[in-house]
């Protein structure tokens, strides 16, 4: 059984989203249910509906992913709300965007993100990617890494 946080579905990994377009959300979910490690997905439409949930659940998510421009604002701004918060400071935040513009990497870091995913635009090497972001944060909640000195970059298209 996964440790450090309480489990919604026993033995899954627990992965929250938040995107404000309905299809992006189903390719998440989607790529999610094709990864071979068990994943409880929830998805929010927006960045505020995610904080919510995150501030009153007793259960979090061993993974929040968060789009860099979206949900209902910038992102960065969810993000930084996020690890304002003495409750969320150690859950594992991932910022995603079709950006890989060097400034956007460093202040999602800055800010407190532990993995910045440039999103590719082939299938195929989105689930490879989210595949390896599981395998990541999985490696992260058994071994007990520090969330501050946690960091990983997908910049490249299929790494």
């Amino acid at each position: 059984m996964l440790t450090g946080y309480m489990m919604m579905e026993k033995d899954k990994l627990h992965i929250a989203i938040a995107n404000d377009d309905a299809e992006d959300r189903q390719f998440f979910k989607d790529a999610f249910n094709q990864v071979r490690v068990a994943t409880a997905v929830t998805l929010f439409k927006s960045g505020r509906s995610l904080t919510n949930y995150l501030r009153l659940t007793p259960n979090l998510p061993h993974l929040v992913l968060i789009n860099l421009n979206k949900p209902s604002g910038a992102g960065m701004e969810w993000l930084i709300k996020l690890r304002a918060n003495k409750k969320l400071r150690d859950v594992v935040v991932g910022i995603y965007s079709s950006s890989s513009y060097m400034l956007h990497v460093e202040e999602a870091f800055i800010a407190g993100a532990n993995i910045y995913i440039k999103k590719p635009d082939d299938y195929s090497a989105f689930k490879k990617v989210l595949t390896d972001v599981v395998g990541i944060s999985l490696l992260y909640l058994t071994d007990g890494l520090n969330r501050e000195s946690f960091m990983v970059s997908y910049l490249e298209d299929g790494l």
